[in-house]
């Protein structure tokens, strides 16, 4: 989570207002989605297209499995086919969005994955030291990790959307 990113609820206009996708037709999360991707495009002033998705795994389950209409296909299949960011959309799913949203809400993620707007920083390569016996059987080999960061340059390239 990036506090500079733009983040917003999705529309209440489900069953009984909710923002529920459970209470939305497959329209309205269409529209919920396509509105996460077009706020990337708009907010960068047309610079940046949003080109990757993410969102919480049991999101994405319900999308891949709620068909649109009376057709065989799913609203994950029809996203596919008919967004706002083209063919070049990646969908991916990730459980740690299932609460990181505004209180403890859902999370989706749009955003241009591009070194411009997102960097990963490791600072130096995992380093192994020698192998010690600890035991008869039983060997440890210490290590030198070191831990990175997402370092987001462009946060208007990204934005988050919650409470579905």
């Amino acid at each position: 989570n990036n506090g500079s990113a733009p983040s917003a609820q999705v529309a209440a206009d489900g069953t009984g207002s909710s923002r529920l996708w459970s209470a939305k037709t497959p329209d309205q999360i269409l529209r919920d989605i396509n509105d996460a991707l077009t706020s990337v495009e708009t907010g960068t002033s047309e610079t940046h297209i949003a080109n990757t998705l993410v969102l919480p795994t049991t999101s994405y389950n319900y999308i891949a499995t709620t068909r649109v209409g009376q057709g065989d296909g799913t609203i994950l299949a029809f996203l596919q086919a008919n967004n706002v960011a083209g063919e070049s959309l990646t969908i991916l799913k990730s459980r740690e969005l299932e609460t990181a949203g505004t209180g403890s809400t859902k999370r989706m993620i749009a955003y241009d994955n591009n070194p411009q707007v997102l960097k990963f920083m490791l600072p130096g390569a995992h380093q192994f030291l020698t192998p010690f016996q600890k035991s008869s059987l039983v060997y440890e080999v210490g290590g030198i990790m070191n831990v990175g960061v997402c370092d987001v340059r462009l946060p208007k390239a990204i934005v988050y959307r919650d409470s579905f």
